[in-house]
C-alpha cells in the first residue's frame, strides 16, 4: 500500500502538518528554488510524501512544544492551545501555524538531499569481529544523529525548546 499524507488537523491518524498540494505551493513561491524538491520526477510524489511525513515526525521528536495539545486523541503534537504568534495574538486551537508548515517543508527539502536517519546503527564503528566478539569504535567519527537545521528551528523557536538544548538553559513560560 502506498504511503498517503493525512494532514487533517487533530486527526488521530494524521501523519503530516502539511499536505502535498500545500507543500508544492510553498516551494513554487519560495526563493531561491529548492533544488532537491524540484529534482523529484514529475508525477512521482512518493519521495516527497515520505520526506514530509518524516520531517513532521522529526520536528515532533526534536522539539518540546509549548502549550497543550488541543484534542486528547490527536496523533501529532500540533494543533496546540495556549500559544501566541509574533504579534502576541492567540493561535486558534484548531490551526497549525504557517511557520510550522514551512518548517516541515524546509526539513523535507533537507531530507531529500541526504537521508539524515540512514545507517545510524553502525556510525562510529571502525571494525567488528564475530569470533570472541570484538567491536572497535572510531575516535574520529562520532555517531551520526538527526540534526535539526538552524534555519528550520528559527521558523518555530517561539513555540518550543530543542530537545538537544544545553543543560544550563532555562525555559521562559508565559504567565
Amino acid at each position: 500500500m502506498a504511503l498517503e499524507i493525512n494532514a487533517l488537523v487533530g486527526d488521530p491518524d494524521a501523519n503530516s502538518y502539511i499536505d502535498l498540494e500545500e507543500a508544492e505551493e510553498y516551494f513554487e513561491s519560495r526563493s531561491p528554488e529548492a533544488p532537491n524538491w524540484a529534482a523529484e520526477e514529475e508525477g512521482v510524489d512518493t519521495n516527497k510524501i515520505r520526506a514530509l511525513v518524516t520531517a513532521t515526525r522529526l520536528l515532533d521528536a526534536e522539539i518540546d512544544w509549548d502549550g497543550t495539545i488541543t484534542y486528547p486523541d490527536q496523533k501529532l503534537r500540533w494543533p496546540r492551545i495556549e500559544l501566541y504568534d509574533a504579534e502576541d495574538r492567540e493561535i486558534p486551537g484548531d490551526e497549525i501555524p504557517d511557520e510550522v508548515k514551512w518548517a516541515v517543508c524546509e526539513y523535507a527539502e533537507v531530507l531529500l538531499a541526504t537521508d539524515k536517519t540512514e545507517d545510524m546503527s553502525s556510525a562510529g564503528i571502525s571494525s567488528l569481529q564475530a569470533g570472541s566478539i570484538s567491536i572497535n569504535f572510531s575516535q574520529s567519527q562520532p555517531p551520526k544523529r538527526v540534526v535539526l537545521p538552524d534555519y528550520v528551528w528559527d521558523l518555530v523557536r517561539r513555540w518550543g525548546q530543542r530537545r538537544d538544548a544545553s543543560q544550563g538553559s532555562a525555559r521562559l513560560v508565559r504567565g
